[in-house]
């Protein structure tokens, strides 16, 4: 994203600096679902949107890819039984405990299936981990 895009963005109540932050792949309710209702009314009138396909499909390989990085940096066998992972902020987006799609959850569900015991924690959304 260029500069000038970022900074203009950045000064909107609604968008502001903090979305623009990167993560592990993007998350929450709206622009995920948003993104699977333009690729089924594409599908549905025979003109697929190869990139919104694209941009969902690498999407979900990025979060499957961060599980595998943190595994990596374990000696990249997978097995990470022994491990104790702390994932520090789990809501899509910040000073909200909105976990709704959070990149968060298929990187624990994915350190979790490897063996690694997990401690999580975020400043705002801990009620919703608890459960």
């Amino acid at each position: 994203m260029s500069r000038k895009l970022r900074a203009g963005l950045e000064c909107t109540n609604r968008i502001g600096h903090k979305f623009l932050r990167d993560g592990p792949a993007f998350g929450g309710s709206c622009i995920l679902k948003d993104a699977r209702t333009l690729m089924k009314s594409a599908q549905d009138n025979d003109t697929p949107l190869r990139i919104v396909e694209t941009v969902v499909a690498v999407n979900q390989q990025r979060k499957r890819a961060m599980a595998r990085k943190v595994a990596n940096a374990f000696g990249g066998n997978g097995n990470l039984r022994g491990k104790t992972i702390a994932v520090l902020g789990l809501a899509f987006k910040p000073n909200t405990d909105d976990m709704r799609d959070a990149p968060s959850i298929p990187l624990i569900t994915a350190l979790h299936d490897m063996g690694a015991k997990i401690r999580v924690f975020d400043p705002v959304g801990m009620r919703q981990p608890k459960r």
